[in-house]
């Protein structure tokens, strides 16, 4: 039995980071949501399966210092370390790893896509020993089982690199995994479930839900495939309600926000769950990712019952010129309509955004803009383009990005910073950084929409937590515009 500590490193400047596997690293500044490292309690279920000792340390809620978590990891004998990193925060992941591993020699294990996309980073300073590629959940344990047990060399481990002579070693990344139902739940016994905050539940405690993998659409700028790959994995509909029940019956769980690329893929299987659900008696609200295409008004309709108060859109843009280069595969006309319909059901939605796409031009940008305003979601997110290692979008501007830009995709500059525009698009990186500013304003300071909020406050836990998340955005706006 091994002790094996999977670590959420704290963030180098308070900002909440979320890391996954699906997207990698990224910050949610912006409102300073706080999500469960639902990754790391995954991992360490399948580590628990086979016996070894886990203990999960999210540094992001648990207000410890690095030297602090290191002394913890010291006195509790760790031997092993796993981290989810990404590209952003690589570079910070290998010195926070550096200092727990100089305090008791732990075998060190990195997860992510980075892993595969550059592996001679990860492994640039002799820190990691070995990294995960692809799926970890079951590669993981073995891996652990070949290096406790003997008489199994690691290099028989499919889905792990390592070192050797000098030469970076691989056996390929980890077969993915058919069956989801196979997996035990996440050990969300090794996380604070209570800490955990989100603007946009409605009731806390609230924990992330993952019910499938994989998606089968090719918008060019998401890295999801990179490691789940292009075909839809679902879990039963059995299979997710149990692992709810469990949630709220173990856990105390009152909502769920479901992580899925998009759940609103097979509907005979979520009008199953939502059935389900009522005839167990959940009586707990949720959110949910979709697509605007995946979805219609008698889904909504059962979603609604069974307690979905919230879904989530990548609209990505007002141009049907630039969705379609985005590959994104919807129209203008569907996304009206699938808003219309989300007003008339009364669910909330959320409408994400992108703006500094190669080819955008400033009209396109400000039809964008005026787009958010009129399907007029609950709430907006605006980002600006970044094309992220691996994926399409990258690969068809990679010649163009400045030499050595692998620091250009640091955490704090991720997403809210014009780093790329002026390699991907012809507007100056300064003109789009104040369309993100204004795109901000412009939608969230409308007296109209302020009313409408107020309106719809169904609490006052919901109004204090939606006034938290508010002072958040207004305080990450004003800072973006003073620098």
């Amino acid at each position: 039995m091994a002790k094996i500590l999977l670590l959420n490193p704290p963030s180098r400047h308070g900002e909440a980071v979320v890391r996954d596997n699906l997207y990698g690293c990224f910050t949610k500044g912006k409102a300073n949501y706080v999500w469960p490292p639902l990754a790391l309690a995954e991992v360490a279920a399948t580590l628990e399966a086979r016996g070894n000792e886990c203990r999960i340390i999210d540094g992001v809620v648990a207000k410890r210092s690095l030297k602090q978590i290191a002394s913890d990891a010291r006195e509790w004998g760790a031997e092993y370390l796993f981290i989810i990193t990404g590209t952003p925060t690589l570079n910070y992941d290998l010195e926070v790893a550096a200092e727990i591993k100089r305090a008791c020699h732990a075998t060190v294990l990195f997860s992510g896509s980075v892993c595969t996309l550059a592996a001679e980073k990860v492994f640039q300073d002799g820190t990691v020993d070995y990294a995960l590629l692809g799926e970890p959940d079951l590669s993981t344990p073995e891996l652990v089982d070949a290096l406790e047990k003997g008489g199994r060399s690691p290099s028989t481990v499919k889905g792990i690199s390592y070192m050797s002579d000098g030469e970076i070693k691989s056996t390929g990344p980890a077969d993915l995994i058919e069956d989801l139902n196979v997996l035990p739940f996440p050990a969300r016994h090794l996380i604070p479930n209570a800490e955990y905050f989100n603007p946009l539940a409605k009731r806390l405690p609230y924990t992330t839900i993952f019910t499938s993998r994989g998606c089968p659409f090719h918008c060019i700028f998401c890295p999801s495939k990179l490691l789940y790959g292009g075909k839809f994995r679902p879990r039963s509909a059995e299979n997710v309600v149990a692992e709810m029940e469990e949630c709220v019956k173990k856990y105390g769980i009152r909502e769920f926000f479901i992580r899925d690329e998009t759940f609103t893929l097979d509907k005979k299987r979520v009008l199953d769950i939502c059935r389900l659900m009522q005839a167990k008696g959940l009586r707990v609200d949720w959110i949910c990712n979709s697509r605007v295409d995946t979805i219609d008004k008698e889904m909504m309709i059962a979603m609604k019952k069974a307690g979905c108060h919230l879904v989530k859109y990548g609209v990505e843009s007002g141009s049907q010129r630039v969705l379609d280069y985005l590959e994104k595969g919807i129209t203008l006309e569907r996304t009206r309509q699938t808003f219309k319909e989300m007003h008339e059901t009364g669910i909330d939605s959320v409408a994400h955004f992108m703006m500094g796409s190669p080819g955008e031009t400033r009209e396109d940008i400000e039809a964008t803009i005026r787009f958010a305003r009129e399907i007029d979601p609950d709430y907006a997110s605006f980002n600006i383009t970044i094309p992220m290692p691996g994926t399409e979008l990258w690969n068809r501007v990679k010649d163009k990005l400045p030499a050595h830009s692998g620091d250009l995709y640091d955490i704090e500059k991720n997403l809210v910073e014009g780093t790329f525009s002026e390699a991907i698009s012809d507007i100056p990186r300064r003109e789009i950084e104040k369309y993100y500013n204004d795109a901000h304003r412009h939608f969230y300071l409308r007296p109209s929409y302020i009313l409408k909020r107020l309106r719809k406050m169904g609490s006052l836990d919901e109004l204090v937590r939606t006034t938290r998340a508010g002072a958040y955005l207004l305080a990450f706006t004003l800072k973006r515009k003073t620098k």
